[in-house]
């Protein structure tokens, strides 16, 4: 957690960004097994990048990538870590988590959009039924 103590938003962005990246053949691996044998699966969270699913689509697999906007993003973060209770140097990490978050989010938007890739906006007050039946709608006509 030190690195987002001394770490400015473009550097914690390449940090991520490598991480993220290293898991391309782990994520292929898992892709692949499902597809070989032809179990469905699905697969959620930030390391899937959209390059590396633009790289792994096919006809047998949609994806869907989501965006919330920054307001979002901040609140849901200064909630669930109980910014408000914590030392300043915890909420100065906090801080800058949030700002490479909303980069991140910025970062993940332009590159999905920039290749095609489908992006579903969720918001504070998405209902969860509503937006489940969104996705599969989206699922089924990119299959």
């Amino acid at each position: 957690m030190q690195h987002y103590l001394k770490l400015s938003v473009e550097e914690l962005m390449a940090s991520v960004l490598a991480h993220y990246r290293g898991m391309k053949p782990a994520i292929e691996a898992c892709i692949d097994g499902h597809l070989r044998i032809g179990e469905k699966l699905v697969l959620e969270g930030s390391a899937l990048l959209p390059e590396t699913i633009n790289a792994l689509r096919s006809k047998s697999m949609a994806c869907i990538l989501l965006h919330a906007d920054d307001r979002l993003i901040e609140e849901r973060i200064l909630m669930e870590s109980v910014h408000a209770e914590q030392s300043l140097r915890e909420q100065t990490m906090i801080e800058n988590f949030i700002a490479r978050a909303k980069a991140f989010n910025r970062f993940v938007v332009e590159d999905a959009t920039a290749r095609g890739l489908p992006l579903l906006h969720v918001e504070a007050d998405t209902n969860v039924d509503a937006f489940a039946d969104r996705c599969l709608a989206s699922m089924r006509s990119l299959a």
